[in-house]
């Protein structure tokens, strides 16, 4: 419902103000912003700024590279987010996979997105 997505929405607006130093708050919202199924709620340019900021400090991180992707997607840059996903999946790294992820799995979830936004879609997530 539109309105669980709002909540969501200010939730993770609250966390991110609270903790201004977690990446990872930063890192929760830009995917939610970029990828929600509520284009009330979706926010493709605030999005790409917080994953861009986080992406400074790691430039060569698959998981930033991939919601940069989904942010420029969100905000209708899909040439960027084609870009951004092909090289997230070139910097996959095994040994900063999440436990129970596959290398496979991860590489065909980048590749399934990929597609999406070569056809002018952003992802959703479901």
């Amino acid at each position: 419902k539109a309105g669980d997505h709002a909540e969501a929405a200010s939730a993770y607006q609250a966390t991110s103000a609270r903790f201004p130093a977690s990446a990872r708050a930063k890192q929760r919202r830009a995917w939610f912003l970029a990828t929600t199924s509520s284009e009330t709620v979706a926010d493709g340019p605030m999005a790409l700024e917080l994953a861009t900021a986080l992406l400074v400090d790691r430039p060569a991180d698959a998981e930033l590279l991939s919601l940069v992707a989904a942010a420029s997607a969100a905000a209708g840059k899909f040439e960027e987010a084609v870009k951004h996903e092909t090289k997230a999946i070139e910097q996959i790294n095994p040994e900063t996979l999440a436990e129970g992820l596959s290398i496979d799995d991860l590489r065909g979830a980048m590749i399934e997105r990929r597609e999406a936004y070569r056809a002018g879609q952003r992802w959703i997530e479901r």
